[in-house]
């Protein structure tokens, strides 16, 4: 037998958990290349079969390469997901749905964009991408589910 160490598989699937306090919102992003892991992912997460058929619809849409979604959990929270196709996660598509993300979970606190509301939402966008990148940038994106 060879000393050889056998590499790990590594996940397909990252799966990340942006938590913000402020507004006691959270957003879950997968970034993926297979999209039926992408669909496997993110159906253990969200754990609703009624939606099992919408979700499927959303991320084999061959003309989708990003995402967001919500889903109500069974405790009545919001689940915020984002998801993109790994070959075409970039800036430019996470600003995109990071602006589709904030304008719900705002609208949901009762806070409508206006030139008065404009600073909360580009505090909320910068804070959540900002987050993104420094737990990718890290090696404990992994390891990112909120603890119960």
């Amino acid at each position: 037998m060879s000393d050889q160490t056998v590499p790990k598989k590594q996940k397909k699937v990252k799966k990340i958990y942006l938590n913000d306090p402020l507004f006691e919102s959270y957003i879950y992003v997968f970034i993926g290349e297979d999209r039926k892991e992408l669909f496997e992912s993110i159906l253990k997460t969200v754990d609703d079969k009624e939606n099992e058929n919408l979700l499927k619809q959303r991320i084999f849409n061959l003309e989708s390469y990003a995402e967001f979604l919500e889903f109500e959990a069974d405790n009545g929270m919001t689940l915020n997901i984002i998801w993109f196709d790994k070959q075409f996660f970039s800036e430019s598509a996470v600003a995109h749905e990071f602006f589709h993300a904030v304008m719900q979970i705002l609208k949901r606190r009762g806070i409508t964009y206006s030139e008065g509301s404009e600073e909360i939402y580009a505090y909320l966008m910068g804070f959540y991408i900002k987050q993104l990148y420094q737990k990718l940038r890290s090696k404990k994106w992994q390891n990112t589910e909120p603890s119960n």
